[in-house]
């Protein structure tokens, strides 16, 4: 049995006045994301277990453009492995990037903040 597939999401928290007001707009710009992702992907092979996803949270656009220059730099994402949405219909602009599957959990994402997560359980979530 092979391990666990994982999509990475990293979602912007600021989207005012959708998010706070409004968590179903949150849910549908990761969702957005990871669908873009997945869609550019081929088809899961019968029987194959469907990939999780992790849910990061960013502060606000910038920070979610810094998360897309951090994973480049560093070589945790290529060309292909990433998907950027942006939001044509309320003037967000760039709202979530999700990454491809990465079969196991990544270490290299421990340091990112969990959605909505308080920080006394981010350690433990994460393993």
């Amino acid at each position: 049995m092979t391990d666990t597939k994982y999509y990475y999401c990293f979602l912007r928290k600021d989207l005012y006045p959708f998010g706070p007001e409004n968590p179903a707009y949150l849910i549908i710009q990761a969702s957005h994301a990871c669908f873009e992702m997945a869609r550019r992907l081929p088809a899961p092979a019968p029987g194959e277990q469907p990939a999780s996803m992790v849910l990061f949270e960013v502060a606000n656009e910038e920070e979610l453009f810094q998360t897309y220059r951090y994973l480049k730099f560093n070589g945790l994402i290529e060309n292909e492995d990433f998907h950027v949405f942006f939001e044509p219909d309320h003037e967000t602009g760039f709202t979530a990037i999700c990454t491809r599957p990465f079969e196991g959990r990544q270490k290299m994402f421990n340091d990112f903040q969990l959605f909505g997560s308080p920080e006394c359980i981010q350690e433990d979530l994460q393993g």
